[in-house]
């Protein structure tokens, strides 16, 4: 099983982790060092081990998962 994060506009795989929230501190880190915007245009997919895909989150409701309460 793998958490990929995908960038849409490009259609390319960004990084895969083993776990979601290794992944989604990657996603976390790249919308603190690029902007929101940037953000906007990742996604989350598990992959499990049969390589079937599943999207768990993208664009802002992926930002919503990385985001840290205040």
């Amino acid at each position: 099983m793998a958490y990929e994060v995908w960038e849409m506009r490009s259609g390319n795989l960004v990084a895969s982790f083993g776990t979601e929230d290794a992944a989604l501190a990657l996603v976390r880190d790249a919308v603190d060092a690029h902007g929101e915007e940037y953000g906007r245009h990742l996604a989350l997919v598990l992959e499990d081990d049969d390589g079937n895909s599943t999207a768990i989150a993208m664009a802002d409701r992926l930002l919503d998962r990385v985001r840290i309460p205040a």
